[in-house]
């Protein structure tokens, strides 16, 4: 176990006012409230402490509070001579701007091919390519004023890998040597760079090119300076021989808006002014088109005059639409898609034609209603067509977001469902119409996302199919009037930062790639040894998980790793990204020393969570199987205790860098990707894809929520166990997509009520520029809705005195009478504490 430290005057601090525990430490005070660091977890945990030194601490990961990416990567604003050279201070720099788009496994790669797979961790690194760069000058997301490199990379003839700062460069005759093919090449862009006269001292004289003379160490890396690829693990090129030939306006030009007309008044409502509320974020030119759709598609022509009453063009929704019907339609694009500044009163007039035809609100949210006929299928293939200009195959770009209030029930892609569920071969035959539509928004950078509005099925999985190869989402609204729909409206019009995106990964000859799990799809390479991915879309939060294997002993000192991402930005430009990583090959304790927990876990998460997408729901035991195999392996083979050390410290018998891969697993089992906290499939699957789209921040915080004890000066965070739920406590979870407010019974308005505002407030504060926007939920102890916190709380109460103590240290705080006050409202439940977990996990090994 990794213990915490504290002393006596540590526990005798002043006891924050709302706390029932003393020893709470106290944060300096300040205009914001700010959590206080993560506590200290060994191999069970344990409460946070004023004197801890040890820190659960996400990888270079984000730490403010509108979860934004970590800054550490500077480039140079010239060519200038920066660095004499590139000892460990530079090194150590260039690893920490790297680790903004590549988090590995582990900092060590074992230098014996069997030595991993007797240890069952897996190898590999997750990869955000596009993550918004750190240069000082960038001022934007669209990389207006970020400084690139206008030119092509020095690449190899051989595998097409680029020069980086790990590669040997000859600054006299400029040849250099391939880090992964090992072909020797030569540059004359490496010879260019006179030396400074600065640069020789004494009695030594600048050499004359007709007389070259061979360089020092230090003149070779003052010559090296002069080339930010050669310092600096990441540079982002502009290639003017490779920029795009066709010029687009702007790529997000194209808006159009899709409206079910089964919406009830009091949601149709909010999304009508959710679209009043997004278009005044748009530009003046772009193009808005609006959408009807019932048993028929109704598109509006907005481009007449408003003075003119309110005209659309009417199709069947039972069918599509011929080859002749869809070009005559796209010709009189200009009717349905016009530009912002000349039809914001033809749009209101349309939003008010709907509102006027809107259906009434039922009688309660399941109410049951005459079958309603939602023809999305034909609606969406004619938008894509209309967007294309009737060509399939033209990359005009744009967005399609649609408001539904059922599943699609009627003509192409129609998903009936009834009580006893939806056919499997109707339910496989919408998912191939709505996979070949997604396709064609690919091809064309066409983004599809769906709003789900209302307490209903919506064939969530079947939908997916359509919105996930085009880097679209689909947000699920629990009410009709939610307030979530307008952020999410507006923040996912402007989350896309370009189109066209791919990315290639290079490795030394000893590792071979496996997997990759994210939103993208394979490619074949022009080389071999190169992996190619096309990336579904182009955002910054769009993340990668990279599996790879050591499939021969390494022979050198380093495995090279080397990632070209490019893609087209909003200003039409072509960026290339180059990213460079190195890790040393040492032997097996050094690798098991080096091992980042909070990677790996998440590593072996995605894995899980794909797995669990791909069969029923039923059938969920199988992964949860898998998952107790995985950590039983894992303590089996690493640890370094005897059987009855483990059993004694649940956990405390693995190497340090391991010890949180069991918790971690553990609420990943329990928890809302792989656990019974969320029951329809609905509600699961959209969690799944976030899940298995984003960054470490995310994916972390997904399968460990944060806890927080509201204090007069500070929150501090707690352990994530039901013992926490002390009747006098003011509370607050953060689990990404809800974040929850909690006060116990014992707590009055007079004494408490300025801490549950300030834990509102900060609940706000951890929402805002988050997508999609999470809901912030707030209830008192005993009321129903109190079930959304405690169900994601480990039930620690039901472990043994001495295992609670462990778990929860401030336990000891309270008096006999406090701790048993505190037990007793707790009821027995099946679900496992992590002790008893643990005590699985020992037993199966035994």
């Amino acid at each position: 176990m990794l213990p915490t430290t504290s002393t006596e005057a540590d526990r005798s601090s002043a006891q924050p006012s709302g706390s029932p525990y003393r020893g709470y430490p106290s944060a300096p005070t300040d205009s914001s409230p700010s959590p206080s660091p993560s506590p200290s977890f060994g191999a069970f945990p344990s409460s946070p402490s004023a004197a801890s030194t040890i820190h659960v601490h996400v990888d270079s990961g984000p730490t403010s509070t509108n979860d934004s990416p970590a800054t550490t990567r500077t480039l140079p604003h010239s060519l200038a001579v920066t660095a004499l050279s590139q000892g460990p201070h530079q090194e150590a720099h260039n690893a920490a701007a790297a680790a903004s788009y590549i988090r590995f496994s582990a900092q060590v790669v074992p230098e014996q091919r069997h030595q991993n797979k007797k240890l069952s961790l897996p190898l590999g690194f997750l990869l955000t390519p596009i993550a918004p760069s750190d240069a000082p000058s960038a001022e934007d997301t669209n990389g207006s004023t970020h400084e690139y490199l206008r030119r092509s990379p020095v690449s190899c003839p051989s595998c097409g890998a680029c020069v980086g700062s790990y590669t040997y460069v000859d600054m006299r005759s400029g040849e250099w040597q391939c880090l992964f093919c090992g072909s020797h090449a030569t540059s004359a862009h490496f010879a260019a760079a006179p030396l400074p006269p600065s640069a020789f001292q004494g009695d030594a004289t600048a050499p004359s090119p007709a007389t070259p003379q061979p360089l020092g160490a230090e003149q070779h890396q003052m010559l090296r300076a002069h080339y930010p690829e050669l310092q600096f693990e990441v540079v982002d090129y502009i290639d003017p021989t490779k920029q795009p030939s066709v010029v687009r306006n702007h790529l997000s030009g194209r808006v159009v808006f899709l409206v079910d007309c089964t919406l009830p008044l009091p949601a149709l409502q909010n999304v009508c002014g959710g679209i009043e509320d997004a278009v005044k974020t748009l530009s003046e030119f772009t193009c808005v088109g609006l959408v009807s759709v019932s048993n028929v598609v109704s598109f509006f022509e907005l481009g007449l005059s408003e003075n003119t009453a309110t005209s659309c063009q009417v199709f069947s929704g039972s069918r599509l639409g011929t080859l002749d019907e869809m070009r005559t339609f796209a010709l009189h694009q200009s009717r349905f898609l016009v530009p912002l500044k000349h039809c914001r009163g033809s749009l209101s007039k349309a939003l008010a034609y709907l509102l006027s035809r809107a259906p009434p609100a039922l009688k309660g949210r399941r109410a049951v209603a005459t079958p309603q006929l939602r023809a999305f299928g034909t609606a969406v293939d004619y938008s894509l067509h209309l967007m294309n200009d009737g060509d399939s195959q033209s990359a005009s770009g744009g967005h399609v977001v649609s408001f539904l209030h059922g599943a699609p029930s009627f003509g192409p892609g129609a998903v009936q469902i009834d009580s006893s569920g939806a056919d499997e071969l109707v339910i496989e035959q919408a998912n191939a119409f709505y996979r070949e539509r997604a396709s064609i928004a690919q091809k064309a950078g066409i983004c599809m996302d769906i709003f789900c509005i209302g307490a209903r099925q919506f064939a969530v999985k079947t939908l997916n199919c359509l919105v996930l190869a085009n880097a679209g989402i689909l947000l699920l609204l629990r009410e009709y009037e939610d307030s979530q729909l307008g952020p999410n409206l507006c923040t996912g019009l402007h989350r896309r930062v370009g189109v066209d995106g791919e990315f290639d990964i290079r490795s030394s000859p000893a590792v071979t790639i496996t997997h990759v799990i994210g939103p993208a799809t394979p490619s074949k390479s022009a080389y071999d040894n190169c992996h190619t991915c096309l990336m579904s879309g182009v955002q910054h939060r769009f993340t990668f998980a990279i599996y790879f294997d050591i499939s021969e002993d390494v022979v050198d000192d380093y495995v090279h790793f080397q990632i070209c991402s490019s893609f087209t930005n909003l200003r039409n430009e072509r960026i290339m990204r180059v990213i460079n990583a190195r890790l040393p090959a040492k032997k097996k304790n050094a690798f098991i020393d080096s091992v980042n927990a909070d990677v790996t876990s998440v590593l072996m998460a995605k894995k899980l969570v794909l797995d669990a997408r791909k069969i029923d729901p039923e059938d969920i035991i199988q992964v949860h199987d898998d998952l107790d195999h995985k950590v039983q392996s894992i303590v089996q083979k690493c640890k370094t205790a005897n059987t009855a050390e483990l059993w004694d410290g649940f956990g405390g018998g693995l190497p340090r860098s391991l010890s949180m891969i069991p918790y971690m697993m553990y609420l990943l089992r329990r928890g809302s990707l792989l656990g019974p906290i969320l029951q329809h499939q609905d509600d699961i699957d959209p969690v799944r894809c976030l899940f298995l789209q984003r960054d470490l921040f995310t994916c972390h915080r997904l399968i460990r929520p944060i806890l927080y004890l509201a204090t007069e000066s500070s929150f501090v965070e707690v352990p994530l166990q039901t013992l926490a739920l002390h009747s006098s406590s003011v509370l607050l979870m953060d689990h990404v997509t809800d974040i929850f407010v909690w006060r116990g019974r014992d707590t009055t308005e007079q004494q408490h009520g300025h801490l549950v505002a300030k834990a509102l407030d900060y609940a706000r504060v951890l929402a805002e520029g988050r997508f999609p926007q999470p809901y912030v939920m707030s209830f008192k102890e005993g009321e129903s809705m109190e079930r959304w916190l405690r169900c994601r709380l480990i039930p620690s109460h039901k472990d043994e005195p001495e295992q609670q103590m462990q778990a929860f240290p401030l336990l000891r705080e309270l008096g006999e009478a406090d701790r048993r006050q505190l037990l007793a409202k707790f009821h027995h439940t099946d679900d496992m504490s992590y002790a008893q977990f643990w005590e699985q996990i020992v037993e199966a090994i035994n």
